[in-house]
C-alpha cells in the first residue's frame, strides 16, 4: 500500500511539473520570450503548451501535430504532416516538416499554414522574435531568421550540435572543437 501512494504521489507531482513547464512555454503567460524549452527541444521539440492547449506530435497519427484541452478533452489532430522541432511563439505553432525540411507556421487551430523558409532546417529554436536552426546543407552551421523567414543570417562558420538559447547567448557544441561556444544573439 506504501508503495502504491508513493508512486500516486510522484505521478501527480510529475504531472504539476509537466504542466507548470507547458504554460511557461508560451511568450504569453510567462516573461521568457521562448517558443518551447531547452530541454523539449533538445528531444525533437515533441511537445508545447499554453494556458488552454498542449499540442504533441502524435506517433500514432503519422507524426502529424494533435492538439487537446489541459483537462485532457477535445482530442484533435490539426496537421498531418510528418513534423518535428515545433516551437509555440505569439499564438503561432512554428515546425520543420520531416519530407522537405523547412520551417512552417500554422494558426493554433491547424489553419493558415505557410511556409516560411525553404533552407533546410534541423534543431528550431524561436526566441526572442527570430528563428534559430541548424542547416543541414551547409554543415550544420547555426542561421537565424526573422519570424517572417526573412532576413537570414549565417551565424557560425563551424558545425554545431545540441543548439540552445538561453537568455541573450547561443549555446552549442562544435565537433571539430572540444569546448563550448556562446554566441551573443
Amino acid at each position: 500500500m506504501k508503495k502504491l501512494k508513493l508512486f500516486s504521489t510522484i505521478v501527480l507531482l510529475s504531472l504539476f511539473f509537466i504542466s507548470s513547464a507547458l504554460i511557461g512555454c508560451n511568450s504569453s503567460s510567462s516573461s521568457i520570450d521562448y517558443g518551447n524549452v531547452n530541454g523539449n527541444i533538445s528531444n525533437g521539440g515533441c511537445m508545447v503548451g499554453n494556458k488552454e492547449y498542449v499540442f504533441f506530435i502524435n506517433p500514432k497519427k503519422n507524426h502529424g501535430i494533435t492538439r487537446m484541452k489541459q483537462d485532457g478533452t477535445g482530442i484533435v489532430q490539426i496537421s498531418p504532416n510528418d513534423c518535428h522541432w515545433m516551437n509555440l511563439y505569439e499564438n503561432k505553432i512554428y515546425y520543420i516538416q520531416d519530407n522537405d525540411q523547412c520551417i512552417y507556421r500554422m494558426n493554433l487551430d491547424g489553419s493558415s499554414c505557410n511556409i516560411v523558409s525553404i533552407t533546410k532546417a534541423y534543431h528550431m529554436i524561436v526566441a526572442h522574435n527570430t528563428i534559430y536552426f541548424l542547416n543541414p546543407e551547409d554543415d550544420n552551421s547555426i542561421y537565424s531568421m526573422n519570424l517572417d523567414g526573412k532576413k537570414e543570417t549565417k551565424l557560425t562558420e563551424n558545425e554545431a550540435e545540441g543548439l540552445n538559447v538561453v537568455q541573450d547567448q547561443i549555446y552549442y557544441i562544435s565537433p571539430q572543437i572540444t569546448t563550448t561556444f556562446t554566441k551573443w544573439i
